[in-house]
Order: C-alpha cells, then structure tokens, then sequence
C-alpha cells in the first residue's frame, strides 16, 4: 500500500482574488465542482492567511483534500489518500484530465490548468513516477521513432543513452544497416535484460550482433570519436534525461542538453534527423525553452513535435524531430 497524493494547480485572472470578499467565491465554485469528481466531499475547515484562503475537506474513501486560494490568481488542490495495492485510484489521470477541463468551463476566470502524476509515499516505496520507461509503454518507443513515418531500412543510426533496450529492439524490426547505442550504465542494461525482456528481446544479451553494437561508456567520448573521424549518421536519437524543468536555461542540465544538440549535429548527415524525447505536456514551459535552443542552432535546423499517453507516465509525452533547414542553408 502507499499513500497517494494528486496535485491540480490552477492560474486564474488574479483581479478576481484581489481582496478577501473576492476569496471565498472562488473557493466555492471549485467546491462545486469537486463535489462531482470526489464521492462525499465534506468541509472541515475554512480559514483566511496571509496571502489567500484555504479550505480543508474529506471525502471516500479516506481522503482529505486541500483547497488553496492565493491572492495573486494561483489556485491549488491537493488530493490525499491512503491506495491498496488492487485498489484503483480515486482519480485516474484521463479523470483529472475531465475535472481540468470541467474547470475551464465552468469557472470563468481560469487561464490555464496542470495536473502531475500521483507522487506515491509509503515506507517502502517513496518515488515520483516519471519518464522510466515500463512494459506498457511501447507506444513511447514508437512515438519517439515515428514508427511507420520514418524509412530505418538501409540507415546508419546512433542512440544516445536507450539503456533498457527497447528503442534499439524496435529500430532492429526495420532493418537498418546498423545501430550504435552508447549507454553509460551497464547496471541498467543487465537489469532489463533480466527483468524487462518483454521491451528488449534478446538485443542486451550480446553488445554485438550483426548490424548493432552497444558501446558502454560515455556518449561524449563517443560523439567526440565520430566528429574526429568525420563520420556521419542517418539517425542520432537522443534517448537520455528528459528536459530540464526550471525557470530559466542555466545550469548544468541545460549545458548538458546543449552540449548533446551542438555534438549531434555534426555527427548529422544532411539529410539526416535528430530524434529526442522532450517533457510531459504540462510542463510547456520548459518544451518552449527547448524550442528557444534549437532556434540558435547553426546551420539553422527545422523540428516538428508530436505527443502520445505514456501509460506509466499517466501523462502525454511529447517528442521532437530535428533536421537541417535546407533553404537556409543553401
């Protein structure tokens, strides 16, 4: 069992929680409609603080939430209850995704809308779903490859990172002329070759078969080696850490994904794509500062995103396809 908290934030125009009459009719209207997503929602507590309002409830099963009402337009609520095992959640993400949109409909004021994943806490398990890739997930691995849009038979490809081994079991089904991975932790690889066979097949038994290798180490050195050489690829796909999630583009993360574009591009063919994995959809800022990178890539590249319901993620993940702007570059 864990304990399992849902996090819905809410932007409002904030002229209409400027002053404390304004307060209490806001919460009201959210009240409302959370009374149609949480079976016997019941006040407990009403109290004013500095800075807003906040509304304490129960509901079944075992659940309180909180309700918080700042006076500068951010609205919070904050879903708690204690999960079986079989049990199903309270609110699954697809009835989060409802009540968001329930709230933008029915309260007039609302900007804009986020859920996150469940953070799960109990004495056993404590972690944050995020972008771990499962057994239900092929659709990810699909999305990122653009599986039925991309011609892979006859290409010459790199995979940055990938260490569970599914994007490269896929990339395998359509006949590449050979795939390079480069994954740094070995740990991973022997684990989903264990445990995960269902995602990777046999491709983590050997690092060499006849038109793939894994090469264990550091991409870097790897990238370094092939612009050395002057050699170039079809495919680069950047199957590494997710995006950075920050409020601007310092730091070593946004150096890192940088350094990764920078590297990639001059492993690139000229007809070539570079194919990454971004963020989850309620996270726009940080896709849009990524956009921001990719504008200042010389020679000028071109990118097109597109987004799928990762299971496990219970969000929608979106990707990124990067090539060269020809017309910009002639």
């Amino acid at each position: 069992m864990s304990v399992n908290t849902i996090l819905l934030d809410f932007s409002v125009d904030p002229n209409s929680v400027k002053n404390e009459s304004q307060l209490p009719v806001v919460a009201a209207n959210f009240e409302g409609i959370l009374r149609d997503y949480l079976t016997n929602l019941k006040p407990i507590n009403s109290f004013n603080i500095s800075g807003g309002l906040v509304r304490i409830y129960t509901s079944d099963p075992n659940t309180t939430v909180t309700l918080r009402v700042y006076d500068h337009g951010l609205i919070t609520v904050s879903i708690e209850y204690l999960k079986g095992d079989k049990q199903e959640p309270i609110l699954s993400y697809e009835r989060c995704k409802e009540l968001e949109q329930d709230v933008l409909g029915r309260v007039v004021d609302v900007k804009k809308t986020q859920s996150f994943a469940p953070l799960k806490r109990g004495t056993y398990m404590t972690y944050y779903v995020t972008s771990d890739i499962a057994e239900s997930d092929l659709i990810y691995t699909e999305t990122l490859m653009c599986r039925g849009k991309e011609n892979y038979k006859g290409k010459e490809i790199v995979i940055l990172g990938g260490g569970d081994g599914a994007l490269l079991y896929e990339l395998l089904k359509e006949e590449p002329k050979e795939v390079i991975m480069l994954e740094i932790d070995e740990v991973v690889m022997k684990a989903c070759a264990k445990y995960m066979r269902s995602i990777c097949g046999e491709v983590l038994d050997d690092y060499e078969g006849d038109n793939y290798k894994i090469i264990v180490g550091d991409c870097m050195k790897s990238l370094e080696q092939y612009i050395t050489e002057g050699r170039k690829f079809d495919y680069i796909f950047g199957d590494l850490t997710d995006i950075p999630i920050s409020e601007s583009l310092s730091g070593q993360l946004w150096t890192f994904v940088n350094k990764v574009l920078q590297m990639s591009f001059k492993v690139l063919k000229p007809d070539g794509k570079f194919m990454t994995h971004l963020n989850g959809s309620s996270s726009p800022e940080s896709i849009d500062m990524y956009k921001s990178q990719l504008e200042k890539i010389e020679p000028p590249v071109k990118f097109t995103t597109s987004k799928a319901f990762v299971p496990s993620f219970m969000e929608v993940w979106v990707f990124c396809q990067v090539s060269f702007d020809r017309s910009k570059n002639q």
